[in-house]
């Protein structure tokens, strides 16, 4: 029953909430940092626990931005966007993208999900810290969008 009082205000208020401190990354041992190469994924193995270092390259979330894969988006031309051309794939489950990726030592899946809306984001952070300019995203966007209204993902 709600009468208007949370009993959690105090932690909430003074945390960013169940988002904060080690929670999330004891979890799925996941840890997340941008740079100017683009967003780069620490995440541990969910078969074996081995390690992973993800680049999502700045090329790629602006067309998983606009809701469809790189692959689609770019065509021939995504090895020339990307260093590292990854195949990514939707999943209608969890209503997000993630690229497909291995562990290297037992071959089980390592990727993280990333929301059309989370890229979107990220994208954004890297205009506003001169990481990628307007011309770039304009001109890989135009793409994208051309894509996603083909009816491609």
């Amino acid at each position: 029953m709600n009468r208007g009082y949370d009993d959690f205000d105090d932690v909430i208020n003074g945390t960013a909430g169940v988002f904060d401190g080690s929670g999330l990354v004891d979890h799925d041992k996941a840890k997340t940092t941008a740079d100017p190469q683009g967003v780069i994924v620490e995440i541990a193995c969910r078969n074996c626990g081995s390690p992973a270092r993800l680049v999502c390259e700045y090329g790629e979330l602006i067309a998983i931005a606009h809701d469809v894969s790189p692959q689609t988006a770019y065509g021939p031309q995504y090895s020339q966007v990307v260093r590292e051309p990854t195949n990514w794939k939707f999943s209608e489950a969890n209503d997000a993208w993630h690229p497909d990726v291995k562990c290297a030592r037992c071959r089980g899946w390592v990727a993280p999900m990333m929301s059309s809306l989370e890229a979107r984001d990220h994208v954004v952070r890297a205009k506003a810290r001169g990481w990628i300019n307007e011309q770039a995203v304009a001109r890989l966007s135009q793409a994208a969008m051309a894509a996603r209204q083909a009816g491609r993902r």
